[in-house]
């Protein structure tokens, strides 16, 4: 019964107003004395909003001030007052702690006067982790610039760039690391000395004030250094799954008129290049080569007449999955489950997929994980925490058989209600 009213009460969220932090405490209490409390969602990622609530269970309950205490983790201080709100006539009561307030490991109680006091909940923050629009290629050997923001301020502490290395999108290894900076911004150079697809994310990997943050994973194709005799392009790099993709390139002369040449490839599983396609050059040594790869490909020209071996450096075509969505419903109370449901192309059946919500910083972070099921469908389930509209996507990390995709964003409208299923204040 008690849980039933206190959703009931939640249906309407009566905004607490904040309090100057004009008290401190030093000693947070254990256990409940007559005064339940709870947070939800927890952890949350940085800036996401907090609804603190529970009930007074004594004597009198209707109308009694509730003081709501925290202490902030590494901030070297005891618990200061933040803000108060009154019971309502079944000694409930809610506090909201909005969007970009909580950025950081807390604690919290409440008090109701008298020695009444709730235990302590302790919240955990996931820090924000971003990445600045990074390169989608790149050349062997080539100077590549990571950059991006932790938040909050992290300055002085290491991030970790990561590659994806199994085939499932679940095998991450550390490559390289930086040190955050001013503003929090850090900057990560890296050189990839062989051609071939990257997927790659960056960490933090978490302190007393935040939990772990990971950034959104992205990939970049690394390809040869052109042979400037003999050159191969790309139209387009990278494509997504079923799209062409037309391959030229100029084999310089003399010699170079009305030469046949042939198309190589290596996909991601095979050992070593087969031939896929032949032409010849135009006059001025010009030619092209319709693809469309279901998966990141290598390829390589090479001419076909006898005892000419020129040949280009390879290059690389990253190949981006596909993934739908539909989601029902797209308008639910808070604490009600939304569904997601999908398809991933081509087949991922087991690779990891992922249900990412947009963060305060503007960036996807991860909120639901699950595998790919039979037939490459999948289904996630997630319940917001927090009454507002939440943009999401599901996407699939990438790795060496593909590159990560994500579907087209979608927008959830949470709403409270009194039949939200928020877990019970003890």
């Amino acid at each position: 019964m008690r849980r039933t009213t206190l959703i009931a009460l939640l249906a309407c969220f009566a905004l607490a107003a904040p309090a100057a932090a004009w008290a401190r405490r030093s000693d947070p209490p254990r256990r409940n004395h007559g005064l339940t409390i709870n947070a939800a969602p927890n952890p949350i990622d940085a800036g996401d909003p907090v609804f603190v609530y529970g009930q007074l269970n004594r004597p009198n309950h209707a109308h009694r001030t509730i003081t709501l205490w925290h202490h902030i983790s590494g901030a070297g201080q005891g618990y200061t007052v933040v803000q108060r709100t009154t019971t309502n006539a079944l000694g409930f009561y809610s506090f909201t702690r909005a969007a970009g307030v909580v950025m950081t490991n807390r604690s919290w109680f409440a008090t109701a006067g008298n020695g009444v006091h709730s235990r302590t909940v302790f919240e955990r923050v996931h820090a924000l982790v971003s990445v600045d629009s990074p390169p989608a290629s790149a050349l062997t050997n080539q100077r590549v610039a990571i950059t991006g923001t932790v938040r909050p301020n992290h300055r002085g502490e290491p991030v970790f760039l990561q590659q994806q290395v199994g085939g499932n999108g679940d095998d991450w290894r550390t490559i390289d690391s930086g040190r955050i900076g001013p503003g929090s911004h850090y900057r990560i150079v890296h050189r990839f000395r062989v051609p071939g697809d990257r997927t790659l994310r960056v960490v933090f990997r978490g302190d007393a004030r935040n939990l772990r943050g990971e950034s959104d994973s992205f990939s970049i194709a690394v390809s040869q250094n052109q042979n400037p005799g003999f050159t191969l392009n790309a139209s387009a790099d990278p494509i997504k799954v079923g799209d062409p993709v037309t391959l030229t390139g100029t084999l310089a002369g003399p010699g170079n008129a009305n030469v046949p040449v042939t198309l190589y490839s290596r996909p991601w599983n095979a050992p070593g290049f087969s031939a896929v396609a032949t032409t010849t050059t135009d006059g001025a040594g010009n030619y092209s080569f319709p693809q469309s790869p279901a998966h990141n490909t290598v390829y390589v020209v090479r001419t076909s007449a006898p005892g000419d071996h020129r040949h280009t450096r390879q290059l690389f075509e990253g190949v981006h999955d596909t993934v739908t969505v539909t989601a029902a419903p797209t308008t639910v109370q808070v604490g009600q489950p939304v569904v997601f449901t999908g398809t991933v192309a081509p087949d991922k059946t087991g690779h990891v997929i992922v249900l990412q919500k947009r963060g305060q910083d503007g960036d996807w972070h991860t909120v639901e994980v699950r595998r790919v099921g039979p037939g490459s469908t999948y289904s996630l389930r997630h319940a917001f925490g927090a009454p507002g509209t939440k943009t999401v996507r599901v996407h699939v990390p990438g790795g060496p058989v593909n590159e990560g995709g994500s579907s087209d964003p979608v927008s959830i409208t949470v709403m409270a209600s009194s039949t939200a299923a928020l877990p019970p204040a003890s």
